[in-house]
């Protein structure tokens, strides 16, 4: 039987492909609409992919697992797929596109410059001083943001779903 690091950097392995995946889609949908539509499914899809790996090691347990076992296996999971994600997200905005942060705050500074509010006024000066400051955040510290954003989400989806299935019970199937 695996130990709960073991199957959580398993899962990791899939939660980090399925992030990359995501992002992916998402990137595609700055110029293909219909896949921002794509990518919201995957992104509603992910707590299911959760549930489905804690349950199976729920079950494989005969419903003994402890809540905070599941949770950890969860918060495991989260890291090892963030650390995966981070790596590919660094490569693309070091290597593969590192004009990209750039473009974006570009396209924001023009997207908000057509609202006509006082708040949108505000970031256009904020985004218009880091353009011409060129004070963008590096590759590095949007990676860094993004890992512990995924790992502080997923360790709440994991506790949600632990309890859920603790909450549920056993049920052999």
């Amino acid at each position: 039987m695996n130990n709960i690091f073991h199957r959580g950097a398993e899962h990791g392995l899939y939660v980090g492909i399925y992030l990359i995946l995501l992002s992916w889609m998402m990137l595609q949908g700055i110029e293909y609409g219909f896949m921002n539509l794509l990518s919201l499914v995957m992104l509603c899809l992910l707590p299911v992919m959760i549930f489905i790996m804690l349950r199976r090691t729920f079950v494989q347990e005969q419903g003994q697992s402890l809540l905070s076992g599941l949770w950890l296996e969860g918060i495991v999971s989260f890291i090892c797929g963030s650390m995966i994600f981070a790596l590919a997200a660094y490569a693309y905005l070091r290597w593969i596109n590192p004009h990209f942060i750039v473009e974006q705050v570009s396209e924001a500074i023009k997207l908000y410059d057509q609202v006509d509010d006082e708040q949108a006024k505000e970031v256009v000066t904020v985004l218009k001083q880091i353009e011409k400051t060129r004070a963008y955040p590096t590759p590095q510290q949007i990676v860094l943001q993004l890992g512990l954003f995924i790992t502080f989400a997923g360790s709440i989806l994991s506790l949600l779903t632990a309890s859920f299935l603790k909450i549920r019970g056993y049920r052999k199937r």
